[in-house]
């Protein structure tokens, strides 16, 4: 059986259940500024999908995923300098959300570049939307970002990939829970949400030294924390085992609370 090689320009697809999770939002800034240069410094002005010269344009590091259904992992297998253009393609469910954008002049370029025709596209677009509904929505999927640590940076995912070792939310795994909670709040600030019976460790998305957008996150709290997701605390590198196992504590108290009193 001869497999057919894969095109050049791919349109991208994501697992439904990752989270909205990218290596961008999980590096530090100054990380992600790092990487980003070395692959755009690496692709000296040419973008590597059209191979345009982009010398005197912008050229963008784009991220490049894999979705395996089993095991379920969502894994970065590469990063690419591509042009504006060649970006907006391979992202061609969200095309018309880009300000300046169309699904058409997507579409156009995916022809051009893959050198196919106008059929063969719909045929490929529709064949990527057959394997986006194929991908169950109601399943956890990990993200492996492993890839990025050859550039010498570990990535912390917008959610623990603890997740799955952490879902029996009860007393018996509290010392697990509080030591993992420790551990994830150690290299950059976290927000710690009880979700139905999974405990979900998102990182803040600010600079935990910058006061003002610390303030603007606090006061943004109050829409996150709804009846479905409960946030249970804000840990920073300087939280203790005693804290945080206190306010599992106290969610545990709601929680049960609140089933003895449902009807």
């Amino acid at each position: 059986m001869i497999r057919s090689a894969r095109p050049r320009l791919e349109i991208q697809i994501f697992a439904p259940m990752t989270n909205g999770q990218n290596l961008h939002h999980a590096l530090l800034p100054k990380e992600w500024r790092a990487v980003s240069r070395r692959i755009i410094e690496k692709a000296e002005g040419r973008c590597e999908i059209c191979r345009q010269d982009v010398s005197h344009g912008r050229l963008v590091c784009h991220e490049r995923w894999r979705v395996f259904p089993k095991p379920r992992v969502q894994r970065l297998v590469g990063l690419q300098a591509i042009c504006g253009a060649c970006h907006h393609a391979v992202h061609y469910g969200r095309a018309t959300g880009i300000k300046g954008v169309s699904y058409r002049r997507a579409f156009n370029h995916i022809c051009r570049v893959n050198n196919w025709s106008r059929a063969k596209t719909k045929s490929y677009i529709a064949s990527v939307r057959k394997i986006e509904r194929s991908l169950p929505s109601n399943r956890l999927y990990r993200v492996d970002m492993s890839y990025v640590e050859r550039f010498g940076v570990r990535p912390m995912p917008r959610h623990s990939q603890d997740v799955e070792d952490i879902r029996a939310f009860n007393a018996e795994s509290l010392p697990d829970l509080v030591s993992t909670i420790i551990r994830l709040s150690k290299p950059r600030s976290i927000a710690v949400f009880h979700y139905h019976s999974a405990v979900i460790c998102s990182r803040f998305f600010i600079d935990s030294n910058s006061k003002p957008e610390r303030e603007q996150f606090l006061r943004n709290l109050p829409r996150m924390n709804t009846s479905r997701n409960r946030l249970i605390g804000l840990y920073t590198k300087r939280a203790t085992p005693e804290i945080v196992e206190r306010d599992i504590l106290a969610e545990l108290a709601r929680r049960e609370s609140a089933l003895r009193t449902k009807p």
